[in-house]
C-alpha cells in the first residue's frame, strides 16, 4: 500500500467547503479517505492499492468533501527516490509579525527553501533548531526562483535566545542561520 497525505491550507485561494460531518474523499482508487477537519487545514490520509498506479513517479490527486466539488490538483510520489544536491535558505521569519530572523516561542517559524526534492513531505526532511527537528505544519508550493514556504510549529518551551537554525533531507545540511527564539 501506498499512503498519501494531502495538506489543504484554507485561504483566499484554495478553499475546500466543509460537510459537518467533516468526512473526505479522495479520487484516486476507491474513495476511503480519512480526514480531519483542523482550524485551518484538512488533513487527510489515503491509501493506494498497487494494482491502481501503474508506475512509479508522481501522481495527481484531488481530494474532495462529501458535499463539495474537488479541491486543486496536488502531486503525490510513489516510488520515488529523495535526490537533494544542495539546501539554500532564503529567509526565516516568524510567521505571524514577519520579523525576520526572530520567532515568538510557542509560535509559527517560517522559511524559504531551495533545493527540496520534487517529492518532499514533512517526512523526508527537517527543520532543525539547535540539531533539534520542528513539527512542520506547511510545505507550499515552490515559487518561480525554486523556493518554497515552509511553516513550522516553535515549541513553547525553547529557551529564549539565540540558535542555529538550518535544514536538511537525504543527508545534506543548508548553511546554518542564526534565530531569535524570544
Amino acid at each position: 500500500m501506498v499512503r498519501a497525505l494531502l495538506g489543504v491550507e484554507l485561504g483566499r485561494k484554495n478553499v475546500i467547503a466543509s460537510h459537518r460531518t467533516g468526512k473526505a474523499r479522495a479520487v484516486l482508487g476507491e474513495p476511503g479517505a480519512v480526514a480531519r477537519v483542523g482550524r485551518l487545514r484538512i488533513v487527510a490520509v489515503h491509501e493506494v492499492e498497487p494494482g491502481l498506479v501503474r508506475h512509479a513517479g508522481p501522481h495527481g490527486v484531488r481530494l474532495r468533501l462529501a458535499d463539495s466539488g474537488f479541491g486543486h490538483e496536488f502531486r503525490i510520489a510513489v516510488d520515488m527516490p529523495v535526490t537533494v544536491e544542495r539546501l539554500e535558505v532564503r529567509d526565516v521569519s516568524d510567521g505571524v509579525t514577519w520579523a525576520r530572523g526572530e520567532v515568538a516561542g510557542g509560535g509559527c517559524l517560517s522559511c524559504w527553501v531551495r533545493g527540496l526534492s520534487e517529492n518532499c513531505d514533512a517526512a523526508n526532511f527537517q527543520l532543525l533548531v539547535d540539531a533539534s527537528p520542528l513539527h512542520i505544519s506547511w510545505i507550499g508550493q515552490p515559487e518561480p526562483d525554486g523556493y518554497r514556504q515552509v511553516n513550522s510549529d516553535v515549541p513553547v518551551d525553547l529557551v529564549k535566545g539565540e540558535h542555529v537554525f538550518a535544514v536538511e533531507s537525504a543527508g545534506v545540511r543548508s548553511e546554518p542561520q542564526s534565530v531569535k527564539i524570544r
